[in-house]
């Protein structure tokens, strides 16, 4: 029809396959610019125009539907990938918590151990202050005791040497020397016994089983 050029031809076929679409459910816009430009050249101008108006209705109908759909599947990838971003974050939270839980984990274990070890060191540091208070203790008493036992056979001797030397009598003096050799032989025994004692500490005494 429209090489004939009968336009109401085209026009009589475009309702027609305009009738059918609508029966169908669907729209082609074409359609409708070709009616307006058949009419146009037909020279029904008005009717032209509203069937530009109808084409314009529909296409701008059609883009919206368009981008309304773009704007829908955008939206779904942008929950989709929020979802994602969160399931990220999420994850990389849990990690740096269990990292941050293992590295305070093992300042406290750094912590106990020098704390028992501290309190270890503290308990032989106060065992050992109390050895060496004992053993000033035990020094102190066995320097006044030796000092005791020193001073006695000391005493004897230098006394009954003053006594000799007033003694006439040859027998009396006897018994006084004899005295004081015993005196002297207890004190040599004492300086003995503590110089032995004293290779018993530096540990430098031969024993004779």
């Amino acid at each position: 029809a429209r090489t004939l050029n009968d336009n109401q031809m085209a026009l009589n076929y475009l309702d027609s396959l305009m009738d059918y679409h609508h029966s169908v459910g669907s729209c082609y816009p074409a359609n409708h610019l070709l009616k307006a430009q058949f009419m146009e050249q037909m020279g029904r101008f008005e009717d032209a125009c509203e069937v530009y108006k109808s084409y314009a209705h529909i296409n701008d109908s059609i883009r919206s539907a368009e981008l309304d759909e773009q704007l829908s599947k955008y939206t779904v990838q942008f929950e989709v990938d929020k979802l994602e971003l969160r399931a990220e974050v999420n994850r990389n939270l849990f990690i740096t918590s269990v990292i941050v839980g293992c590295l305070v984990l093992i300042l406290l274990i750094v912590i106990t151990f020098y704390y028992m070890r501290s309190l270890s060191l503290n308990r032989k540091l106060d065992a050992a202050n109390k050895a060496v208070i004992k053993a000033s203790h035990m020094k102190s008493s066995f320097i006044q005791h030796i000092t005791h036992e020193i001073r006695t056979p000391l005493n004897s001797i230098v006394g009954f040497a003053s006594i000799i030397a007033e003694l006439d009598d040859r027998e009396e003096r006897q018994e006084y020397l004899a005295i004081m050799q015993e005196n002297t032989e207890l004190l040599l025994q004492l300086i003995s016994d503590i110089l032995d004692l004293a290779k018993i500490e530096a540990g430098t005494l031969d024993y004779n089983m």
